[in-house]
């Protein structure tokens, strides 16, 4: 008798009979091997969101092409691979967002991970803006920078996941969405908190919405409610490694 995989070493693909499908299985038969995970194949997601979610409920990541309808009114419960472009053949560079949110800790704690599965480097980024037109000085300026360096910093001390990766740290000017997008064109994966509000963004928020239809790599989408042991984010293991 065939011993049936525990229902949270299970990676779901969801695939829409399209032509990016083939790519989509390709990152899912990577990552099953790497996790060593079952992977459930599912065809016409669309069909129907509600029983495609149910499949979703106790997996370790769910892997589609596009983002998913919302239609339904409800979220998946575990993480959201978005496989946009061509996969790389190797993980090595995993870029993650952090605004000092909870849903970016999160996020921050699932990329270490994975980078460690990998052997990645993780790159932390934070987006920063001008000040208001009040404080457009140059020393305003420098003092928003810095906050956002300080940003940074303090995810990368927080991330005590994964058995020592590297992890690099950058302040990087211009809004959330177009910095993590430009950042995708030399990454393997962009990983993103999700601050879900409003219909269009009942999966992602605006910023992960925004990556998962226009980055160059990969994105992987992770609610804060997901920061427990069994959706891929290990939580005993040593401090990462700094540059």
């Amino acid at each position: 008798m065939q011993l049936k995989a525990p229902a949270i070493d299970r990676l779901v693909v969801g695939l829409d009979d399209l032509a990016a499908d083939a790519s989509v299985l390709g990152w899912a038969t990577r990552e099953a091997a790497v996790t060593q995970c079952a992977m459930r194949v599912l065809a016409n997601r669309r069909s129907n969101l509600n029983e495609f979610l149910d499949d979703t409920v106790d997996a370790r990541l769910l892997i589609v092409s596009t983002p998913l309808v919302p239609g339904s009114g409800r979220r998946t419960s575990c993480p959201i691979v978005i496989v946009r472009g061509a996969p790389r053949a190797q993980l090595r560079r995993i870029v993650v967002g952090v605004d000092g949110s909870n849903a970016s800790a999160t996020a921050l704690g699932w990329a270490v991970a994975e980078a460690a599965r990998h052997a990645a480097v993780v790159t932390v980024v934070h987006a920063w803006q001008q000040p208001a037109e009040d404080d457009r000085s140059l020393r305003g300026g420098d003092l928003r920078q810095a906050d956002a360096l300080c940003v940074a910093d303090l995810a990368a001390d927080l991330c005590e996941l994964g058995p020592e990766p590297l992890i690099q740290r950058r302040a990087v000017h211009g809004p959330a969405a177009d910095v993590l997008i430009a950042e995708s064109a030399d990454a393997d994966l962009l990983v993103v908190g999700s601050r879900c509000s409003g219909y269009r963004t009942l999966q992602f928020g605006s910023v992960a919405l925004a990556t998962a239809e226009r980055a160059d790599s990969p994105v992987v989408v992770v609610h804060p409610r997901l920061l427990r042991s069994g959706t891929g984010d290990p939580g005993d293991t040593t401090r990462a490694r700094r540059s």
